[in-house]
């Protein structure tokens, strides 16, 4: 299975080309799980804060529901639209930008997703070696099926209680 923790070179990224692979990014949806598995499609995404380190991974790509609006907390100033709306995923990544403390929200995250996971430490990051968790991406064990509030996922299946990687957008 291809795998990249760094920007690829244009000339192995035309190899894999040549080779049959598929490159897609998560660029438009930045929220959801990558299943590492041989699929013929590498995706692309960013992590690492401003240093903009690219991650490529062959797998499958689960967007999840955007949980940037599900809490409802009063935020100054927001607009007539989203008085009671708070954005989870840029709190997060407004913590990851600052270097802070951001394991109550992760908690608050899962609650809200109703997303139930484990995270998985970079000593315990399955082999081949694949991207070590790094802002941006969090290896994790989904520990109960899905609730229905997660949106475009219905049902994990098989792939609870077993490592994928959780994208999250990138604090830059």
């Amino acid at each position: 299975m291809p795998f990249s923790e760094s920007n690829l070179l244009n000339s192995e990224i035309n190899q894999l080309l040549r080779e049959g692979y598929v490159f897609a990014s998560t660029f438009e949806n930045t929220w959801g799980f990558i299943i590492p598995k041989d699929t013929g499609v590498i995706w692309q995404h960013q992590t690492d804060g401003v240093c903009c380190h690219q991650i490529f991974v062959e797998g499958v790509f689960l967007p999840l529901h955007d949980i940037a609006y599900m809490k409802k907390h009063k935020v100054p100033n927001s607009g007539p639209f989203h008085k009671e709306r708070r954005s989870l995923l840029h709190d997060l990544a407004e913590l990851n930008y600052h270097n802070k403390d951001n394991s109550g929200l992760w908690t608050e995250i899962q609650e809200e997703s109703g997303i139930k996971f484990q995270f998985i430490e970079n000593k315990d990051v399955p082999k081949p070696p694949l991207p070590r968790n790094i802002e941006g991406i969090q290896w994790v064990i989904v520990t109960e099926e899905i609730s229905e509030n997660s949106g475009n996922i219905l049902k994990l299946g098989k792939y609870v209680g077993k490592p994928l990687i959780l994208v999250y957008p990138n604090s830059d």
